[in-house]
């Protein structure tokens, strides 16, 4: 693999800064009239991007017949500068970073499990009672080994016994629906198994606060026109849709 040389990393950054702002000084000259055009590379969470952004993605492009996008699926927190991407789909709490952010809405975080699971091993009524319940881990956690819940403006942080881990939001919903243990996920990722009696949600009054769904891209002093017009329309596909589409879309 090539890699950039110290010089040259601390080179690139200032090369794609002064990129961006002829970038922009050609779309004022050209005119804000005129159709984005180019490649977008984008970053997006698999299950998020697999259940919801394809139909998405599909009007947009028919929208702009002169756009391509380039859709990386990674559940990490990319590096847009170091990784050459101009926006990322993030679900989380952002941080304060040069960031520029635009909310798409927002995501529940819940437990589930299968009604045979709860037949066999009983319905946690407390977060403290995870500890008798096998869990299913999702791997590239940011607390691993622990779920957090909320009461009131109470905290509950409890260490869980997990049984099996994955990297994959949707592999671990099928071993929740299989009965192998309880799920800690995003409402989004199973609302068709609770639509169809398959998962039930346990622990729900401890449920934490919604995650922000969001498009994050780069602060530049002139933005993209490719830039503009993806984010612009991801902000009103999802107002339109409340923010949601069945998974089977």
């Amino acid at each position: 693999a090539v890699e950039l040389s110290e010089a040259g990393a601390h080179y690139y950054p200032r090369c794609r800064e002064l990129i961006d702002q002829l970038d922009g000084l050609e779309a004022e000259v050209g005119g804000f009239g005129k159709r984005p055009r180019g490649t977008l590379r984008l970053s997006v969470p698999m299950d998020f991007g697999q259940l919801f952004l394809r139909p998405a993605i599909r009007e947009f492009l028919s929208r702009c017949p002169d756009m391509r996008i380039e859709v990386h699926f990674e559940d990490r927190h990319v590096r847009l500068l170091e990784e050459q991407l101009d926006v990322a789909i993030r679900i989380s709490r952002l941080p304060d970073s040069s960031l520029v952010s635009q909310k798409l809405g927002q995501a529940c975080v819940g437990c589930y499990a299968s009604p045979d699971y709860l037949a066999q091993h009983g319905a946690p009524e407390h977060p403290a009672q995870l500890g008798d319940h096998h869990a299913l881990e999702y791997a590239l956690s940011s607390h691993p080994g622990t779920w957090r819940f909320e009461a009131g403006e109470e905290a509950i942080v409890v260490p869980i016994r997990w049984q099996l881990s994955a990297n994959n939001g949707r592999a671990l919903a099928s071993a929740a629906v299989r009965g192998l243990g309880i799920l800690r996920a995003p409402e989004f990722l199973v609302q068709d198994h609770l639509r169809d009696g398959s998962l039930l949600e346990v622990l729900q009054p401890y449920r934490s606060a919604p995650l922000d769904i969001s498009a994050v891209y780069l602060h530049r002093r002139f933005k993209p026109a490719k830039i503009s017009a993806f984010v612009e329309f991801l902000a009103e596909y999802f107002r339109r849709h409340d923010g949601w589409m069945p998974a089977s879309a």
